[in-house]
């Protein structure tokens, strides 16, 4: 499990995938070989190996929301709109409704369907976590700003950075800084976008 971690981590693909294929065959009822498998599998271009991975875990332990999130992202990766939806129903029914939320709005954006898109990211700014309320604000500025809407993206950046302000989520408050440094080059405000450059890096 080591070795594949730190393969992983390395992006050494190749071996962390021998490593947790091992896994798999000397400890076939143990989830975790199955479901690290996936991502380096993933990333040397492997999906459908990846989902019959993911699939073994979730046979072996229904009731870890990883698995199912995973193949539901990868089916968006292969453009399996239908069943991804079905994978997040599946996550849905477990009670996690931010990680349905999130991958919903990815299927929807995908898909074009861009007020769905910025319903289930505003939803996420609702939730219990502060993590998924601040993805919640970055995600629907994001999505703002690729329509072109870059007002409306610089207000919902503002409030994500003061709630990560009162949260002390100082990583995400520089990711959104950096967003807003963007925007303003985007807009030809080069001073401003130097300025919040700046500041994430303070």
């Amino acid at each position: 499990r080591l070795l594949g971690i730190y393969a992983n981590d390395t992006e050494d693909y190749e071996t962390a995938e021998a490593a947790f294929r091992d896994y798999a065959t000397y400890y076939p009822v143990d989830y975790l070989g199955w479901f690290y498998r996936a991502t380096p599998l993933m990333m040397m271009g492997r999906v459908e190996e990846a989902i019959t991975s993911l699939k073994k875990a979730n046979e072996i332990d229904r009731s870890k929301v990883f698995a199912p999130a995973l193949i539901a992202r990868l089916d968006l990766m292969l453009g399996r709109f239908d069943d991804s939806a079905k994978w997040i129903q599946n996550v849905r029914s477990m009670g996690n409704q931010d990680i349905a939320n999130l991958i919903e709005g990815e299927s929807n954006f995908l898909q074009g369907r861009y007020e769905d898109a910025n319903a289930n990211f505003n939803g996420l700014k609702d939730s219990n976590d502060a993590m998924f309320r601040s993805y919640g604000y970055s995600l629907s500025a994001r999505l703002l700003a690729e329509q072109g809407q870059y007002q409306s993206a610089l207000q919902a950046l503002e409030q994500g950075i003061a709630a990560d302000l009162s949260s002390g989520d100082t990583a995400s408050r520089a990711d959104k800084t950096l967003d807003r440094a963007y925007i303003n080059f985007k807009r030809g405000r080069h001073e401003a976008c130097m300025q919040d450059v700046r500041l994430a890096l303070q």
